[in-house]
Order: structure tokens, then sequence, then C-alpha cells
């Protein structure tokens, strides 16, 4: 329940409004303001997680917490942390994840920025890599960021990768194999 209620702190893309003024040339602004462009930039984009994640993580604590244990799914329902220790880590390691979610998103607004382009400079070699099947392919397919044709190209990206990454592995345990010495009796 709680990674579900936390999904939005997770850093998948560039904060749009970064984005919207690189278009606009609204970025121009930020560096007339007299205060810190990144902390500016840092602040709003800890907000805009926020603002995305909060209103989630009250309705799921709401449905687990309250909702589940009334209608008899007491199994399926929030669980507090398992002591007053784990209760009191809990605060700075949430923190602490918010702050990182939102550094790296902020790595993202600086590409974004030096690139001129929202989507990012980098996305296209992310996207290829075979770790981007594990999460962001899955997650951008349910959440329809990646419809039709491009939904069709994650899939094969996935498959692609899994293919290939078997044959690896597949001679690589063959050589470990051959090579192997058998001990005991």
């Amino acid at each position: 329940m709680v990674g579900q209620a936390l999904l939005a702190l997770l850093p998948w893309v560039a904060d749009p409004e970064i984005g919207q003024a690189v278009r606009t040339g609204g970025v121009g602004y930020d560096r007339l303001r007299p205060l810190d462009a990144y902390g500016f930039w840092y602040a709003r984009t800890l907000g805009w997680m926020l603002a995305r994640a909060l209103p989630r993580a009250a309705l799921m604590a709401l449905a687990a917490g309250v909702v589940l244990p009334l209608v008899g799914l007491g199994a399926w329902a929030w669980r507090p942390p398992s002591g007053m220790m784990a209760a009191l880590l809990s605060v700075p390691a949430f923190a602490l994840m918010m702050a990182l979610g939102a550094t790296v998103v902020m790595l993202a607004n600086v590409v974004v920025a030096a690139s001129l382009n929202e989507r990012g400079a980098l996305r296209p070699f992310l996207h290829v890599q075979p770790l981007a099947g594990l999460v962001d392919i899955p997650f951008r397919i349910y959440f329809a960021d990646l419809r039709g044709g491009a939904a069709l190209q994650g899939l094969a990206l996935q498959a692609g990768w899994t293919l290939l990454l078997v044959g690896v592995g597949r001679l690589a345990m063959e050589r470990m194999m051959r090579r192997l010495e058998m001990q005991g009796g």
C-alpha cells in the first residue's frame, strides 16, 4: 500500500513546467529572479511531486486503512510500521526519498533545459537499455504514456532484451559448467 501511495514520488519524468518554460522562453525569467535558480526549480519540483503524491496517498490510506477492514478484507489492509523505531526511522527515510526523487528529476530538468527539448536528450538512449523494461515500459504502458505503435515497440524491446539476456546467460552458464570442478564424494 505504501509503495502504491508514494508511486508519484518516483522520478519518472522531468517537471512539465520546466519543459513549458523551455518551449516558451520563460526560463529566462527564472534567470532574472533574485534567487538561486536551482533552489527555486528544486522547490517547485518537490512541490509538483508532492502535489501528485499526497492526494493519492490519502486515498490509499483511506481505502486500505478504513474501507478494507470494514468490508472484511483485513488481510489486505494497511499495516502500520512494525514498531516504534521503524515508525520513527520511516519519517526521515520518506523525507529523503522525496529529496532524492526531486534531485533526480532536477537532473532531468537540467537536461531538458540544456537540450531545449522537454522530452530530454538522453531519453531515447535510456529507453533502449534493458532496465527500462523492468519499470519504465510497463508503467508507461499502464498509464497510457506509451500507446499504439510506441507501446508495441516497448513490448518488442522488452522481449528482445529478454531473449538476448537469456542467450548471454545460457552461454555464460555453459562456460561455467564446463569449468566447474565437483568436490566431495
